[in-house]
């Protein structure tokens, strides 16, 4: 029982054999160990049990270290004297200053203190982690990387073996304002109540490596809510990811590269293996948090859903081929736009000749133009939501729709004739180009027709108001069934 640290090693330090070094403490930051230098523990997977119990509401650690230190085998355990009920911070590793490596080879680190321990914490700048063998284990969280008050705090974090498994985060990046690069190999990164791995700052995490395959050295993040919060961003490239609630929560941004992909689980029981690919489709870097992935049907692994996840606008294209999702046009049956997007750009899902579908979010405002043109597989009813305050030129072109509706409380649109118009009536949208009506009536009060808006149809006849003053570009455009005219007057 002590009130100092234990053993000051400004050296080199060894503790090799089996054995034992336990201490109690009453006194804030205090150690079993202070490193300052060199610190080796344990050998080839054996080594000594070091255990380091706190006695006050306070903070304690089993290893402080300025210096470089691994440990090879062996156990480091923090752990919480019973009569200590509130208040306990207990840390097994802390590192709070200078440039050194931790390596962890081998052996158990474990905290015992409760959901405010942690089984490593960084403080400072230039560290680096590396973990290729061992178990991290805390009833806290596992490793956690903390910009305290403004504090500088980069790190490079490489695992490529072993497993970290915690009550809270088994990773927990917080509030850093430098550069953390976070890259999982190989490994399990586990959370029982909380997010596998949370970024809430300056953060890139990688997943997996490019050897495009997942098997038996892929990486496995688990947890029982969610496996990965990072607004920063994520690179995947192979693993397993798996979230009760979500694999990758929505407010995050995951990317990848064609040929690459993860195999995320995303239901209640962790039951369905789905591989992805993703990419960043936001319109404004910084201002929206909009990405797309691809994920494989749950009954053929040869078809996709596209999911377009996260919050703001996502951007438009130029023309058929600029969608980063081209190349599996063709396999893609299903489409999910989440809540929290808020537009559909222009042309992003232009001739997609397989979805079926096309739901909107409530949060969705622009609809852009030509964003569905030749959907030929979407049948039944579009549903316009109230929110939507803009659309574009037809974006419904060439969809054998049958039927539009307009959600109550939307004040820029209405349905009159079965065309989309505008809520003053005076502009025609698009007219659902699988109606069977063959003859179609352009309702009273419309001025302009825009562009391609009743394009497509079964029309045989058309009647035109004597207010129309305007047919845009291509009206009428696609109409085969409509009898060939020159000149209208108007």
């Amino acid at each position: 029982t002590r009130v100092s640290h234990a053993i000051i090693n400004n050296g080199t330090l060894s503790i090799i054999n089996n054995g034992k070094i336990v201490t109690k403490t009453n006194s804030i930051d205090q150690y079993i160990i202070l490193n300052n230098n060199i610190l080796n523990i344990g050998y080839n997977g054996m080594g000594p049990t070091i255990e380091h119990t706190g006695c006050s509401s306070t903070y304690w650690r089993t290893i402080c270290t300025y210096g470089t230190l691994n440990i090879y085998g062996g156990e480091l355990i923090t752990s919480l004297d019973s009569s200590i009920t509130t208040n306990y911070y207990g840390r097994t590793v802390v590192s709070n200053g200078g440039n050194g490596t931790i390596n962890i080879y081998g052996g158990k680190l474990r905290d015992l203190t409760g959901v405010n321990g942690m089984g490593i914490e960084i403080y400072d700048s230039g560290k680096t982690i590396n973990m290729t063998c061992g178990e991290i284990i805390s009833e806290g969280n596992g490793i956690r990387v903390y910009d305290n008050v403004g504090n500088s705090c980069s790190l490079d974090l490489n695992i490529t073996g072993g497993s970290i498994t915690a009550n809270g985060n088994a990773i927990l990046l917080y509030n850093t304002s430098d550069t953390v690069n976070v890259n999982v190999v190989s490994g399990s990164i586990i959370s029982q109540n909380s997010v596998a791995i949370k970024s809430t700052g300056n953060t890139k995490i990688v997943i997996g490596s490019k050897d495009g395959q997942v098997n038996t050295n892929s990486p496995v993040i688990q947890s029982s809510s969610i496996g990965i919060e990072a607004t920063n961003g994520i690179e995947f490239y192979d693993g397993i990811i798996k979230g009760k609630t979500n694999a990758i929560a929505k407010n995050s941004k995951a990317t990848s590269e064609d040929g690459y992909g993860v195999y995320i689980y995303q239901d209640g029981e962790y039951e369905v293996a789905i591989p992805m690919v993703g990419w960043d489709i936001s319109k404004t870097a910084g201002t929206d948090n909009v990405w797309a992935f691809l994920v494989a049907d749950s009954t053929d692994s040869t078809k996709y859903n596209l999911v377009i996840r996260g919050t703001g606008e996502m951007k438009d294209y130029a023309d058929y081929d600029s969608s980063e999702w081209k190349a599996y046009r063709s396999q893609i049956t299903k489409l999910i736009i989440e809540e929290g997007v808020t537009s559909v750009g222009d042309r992003a899902f232009f001739g997609m000749p397989e979805i079926t579908n096309i739901e909107f979010p409530s949060t969705m405002k622009t609809i852009g133009t030509f964003s569905f043109f030749d959907c030929t597989k979407v049948i039944g009813t579009i549903n316009i939501p109230a929110s939507v305050n803009s659309i574009g030129g037809n974006p419904f072109l060439r969809v054998p729709v049958t039927k539009y509706t307009v959600e109550a409380g939307n004040t820029k649109y209405k349905v009159l004739n079965n065309a989309i118009v505008t809520i003053d009536g005076k502009r025609a949208v698009s007219y659902p180009c699988g109606n069977t009506d063959t003859n179609i009536i352009v309702p009273d009060g419309v001025e302009t027709i825009r562009e391609y808006a009743c394009a497509s149809t079964k029309a045989v006849t058309i009647g035109l108001p004597n207010t129309l003053k305007s047919i845009n570009f291509g009206g009428f455009a696609y109409n085969s069934s409509l009898p060939t005219f020159h000149h209208i007057c108007l």
